[in-house]
């Protein structure tokens, strides 16, 4: 066992899984676009959300926003069902 945990470990560096690479500026510009997109989904779906950040901001925290986070609690099925209205865009 420790000989297969050693090896997942030293294959999932090299696979850059456990360290993710830095991503581009263009990049950072797509996945806000697409977030932009996703915030504009919910708000279509009756959500009222906050401005989200100016492209500099999110560059300069390497794509950390994501309209998601600014969604109320919401139970587990509602919370399906409006990612499969909007699908969350993932950053990486």
């Amino acid at each position: 066992m420790d000989s297969y945990l050693r090896a997942v470990s030293e294959c999932s560096d090299i696979l850059g899984f456990t360290t993710p690479r830095e991503l581009t500026d263009e990049e950072l510009k797509l996945a806000f676009e697409a977030q932009v997109a996703n915030r504009s989904c919910l708000m279509e779906l009756g959500y009222e959300l906050p401005e989200g950040p100016t492209l500099q901001a999110y560059t300069d925290t390497k794509g950390a926003w994501t309209p998601f986070s600014d969604l109320p609690d919401l139970d587990p099925d509602e919370f399906a069902s409006v990612e499969r209205e909007c699908p969350q865009y993932q950053v990486w």
